[in-house]
């Protein structure tokens, strides 16, 4: 069922070897129930998907418009077809939490895409798209691949290939990555990865930077104390930065001597006073 949260608008629904649902003014909705597929090109809508499937591919979902507010949480199953979020869409905002999506296809620069749960087949990045993820299952590949794209990875678990071109740039500070998958850097692109003990085919990397026309198993420890294992090419201009951040139990040992030395120089300035 479609059903809105405040004052019910005008809902136009077409037949086309199923039903496909497009918005027209809708001010909040919540879609809890099947259907073929959707689409909407609106401005200020509030869209949440919770549960039910969508029966249709190519694609299953797309998102147009300016500034609407869209969520995919609980249950809901949208992986018959891709999940796109239009190059025409300026200012939108797209939060997953749960549910099951197909390919995500993120083609605008200006929205804001956040990934904190759920299971994704894959993700592609167009020009000046980006998205930032924190959490859930990626089970295919991630593409930078859109000119200027970018992508942060905080958390989460990459089942596939990280490609990463065309000017492009990815940030990893955490995460689970399949040791048997390869990050790609080609295009003049750049991925920055922050951890520590970082080794190139076992050996350790003299610069902090692994420069093109280099290629090789990259292992160490991301700085949300991950281990970090995957066969990396880095071709046609493109370099991997690599950040030194310290373990969580380093950290925890410096705190510890700093609050020792803090308490010996107190008990110090209290003896001479004496």
């Amino acid at each position: 069922m479609i059903t809105a949260k405040s004052k019910i608008y005008k809902v136009i629904a077409t037949s086309f070897a199923g039903i496909t649902c497009l918005l027209t003014s809708l001010s909040a909705q919540v879609i809890d129930s099947s259907f073929a597929n959707f689409s909407t090109h609106n401005t200020n809508q509030s869209i949440t998907f919770t549960s039910g499937a969508v029966s249709s591919s190519n694609p299953a979902v797309t998102i147009g418009g300016t500034d609407n507010d869209i969520t995919v949480e609980g249950t809901a199953d949208l992986s018959s077809g891709a999940f796109q979020m239009s190059g025409h869409t300026n200012g939108n905002t797209l939060s997953i939490t749960g549910g099951i999506l197909g390919q995500l296809q993120l083609n605008s620069g200006l929205d804001t895409t956040t990934i904190s749960g759920g299971e994704i087949a894959s993700i592609a990045l167009g020009n000046k798209a980006g998205v930032t993820v924190n959490g859930g299952k990626i089970l295919g590949n991630l593409q930078a691949t859109g000119s200027s794209s970018a992508a942060t990875i905080n958390s989460g678990i990459f089942l596939g290939d990280v490609n990463v071109s065309n000017n492009s740039t990815l940030d990893i500070l955490g995460g689970s990555f399949d040791p048997n998958s390869t990050l790609s850097v080609v295009g003049s692109s750049v991925v920055n990865i922050a951890g520590s003990n970082f080794l190139l085919d076992g050996e350790i990397i003299p610069l902090d930077f692994i420069p093109s026309t280099n290629a090789g198993l990259l292992t160490g420890t991301l700085a949300d104390n991950s281990s970090f294992e995957m066969s990396v090419d880095v071709n046609n201009g493109g370099v991997i930065n690599l950040t030194a951040v310290p373990e969580p139990s380093t950290v925890a040992a410096i705190i510890a001597a700093a609050g020792l030395l803090l308490i010996s120089n107190r008990k110090r300035k209290r003896a001479v006073i004496v």
